[in-house]
């Protein structure tokens, strides 16, 4: 079966979903939050300034407190993400200076904390989702916050303590660097602040909601979406379906 004809069965589930759910919508808000009066003001930390304005001449204090700060996310973002290796390694002091002076990236963080000159409407708008997914999922410790530039590599990096979003893939579709990295255009049209909340919760979904790859077929897989449709659905039961979808009404 061709990648098209999937996706076209794909999205006639999903929309059959959508129609068949929205009659029980008001139910869902009831079900999941019962009052937003209560929703506490979701704190960012902007991990790539601390990255990226760093005290070059005293690095090595500089990184272990920015270690003791992070935590786990220190290690994964230098590790995983930017794959700089340990930073524990003599080459990382190198790796880290001529990544933050490199002119190109360098520019990146610029143009981050010009599109990014705060975090308030991103706070506001996880909100009520984060009290949504404590409420479904109320074993879960409080996760913290961040954002970060992974160089258009990750959008959103979910760990056990915190949730990190790459905010340079949030840039709006016509961002001029995301034509150099070759994203499609159905890619690119989805790399705009709107969509950063449902990002947020399908991530948290993929963790729950999980497939044996093992026995993965075009049903199995059609079914963990629709199941990650529903838990957005669930989480962001206000947010439009065209952003939950990634496609406009017309398409």
């Amino acid at each position: 079966m061709t990648t098209q004809r999937k996706q076209n069965i794909l999205i006639l589930l999903l929309c059959s979903m959508l129609i068949l759910g929205s009659s029980c919508k008001e139910n869902k808000q009831r079900k999941v939050l019962s009052s937003q009066e209560a929703l506490k003001p979701i704190e960012i930390d902007r991990f790539e300034q601390a990255v990226f304005e760093i005290d070059q001449k005293n690095l090595s204090q500089a990184k272990s407190a920015m270690a003791k700060k992070y935590g786990s996310f220190y290690d994964i973002y230098f590790g995983r993400i930017m794959n700089f290796g340990d930073p524990k390694n003599p080459n990382f002091d190198f790796i880290l200076k001529d990544f933050i002076n490199h002119p190109d990236l360098k520019n990146l963080y610029q143009d981050v904390k010009k599109a990014y000159p705060d975090t308030k409407k991103i706070s506001e708008d996880l909100a009520p989702l984060l009290a949504n997914y404590h409420t479904l999922y109320p074993n879960d410790s409080n996760l913290k916050v961040l954002t970060f530039i992974s160089v258009f590599n990750n959008a959103i990096v979910t760990t056990p303590d915190y949730i990190g979003i790459g905010l340079d893939m949030f840039m709006g579709k016509n961002y001029q660097y995301y034509s150099s990295v070759d994203f499609p255009a159905y890619i690119t049209k989805r790399l705009s602040k709107e969509y950063i909340t449902p990002a947020v919760a399908k991530a948290l979904l993929n963790t729950k909601v999980t497939e044996d790859a093992l026995t993965s077929t075009l049903l199995s897989e059609m079914i963990q979406e629709g199941k990650i449709l529903y838990g957005i659905d669930l989480l962001l039961p206000d947010a439009e379906d065209s952003l939950k979808l990634g496609y406009t009404a017309e398409e």
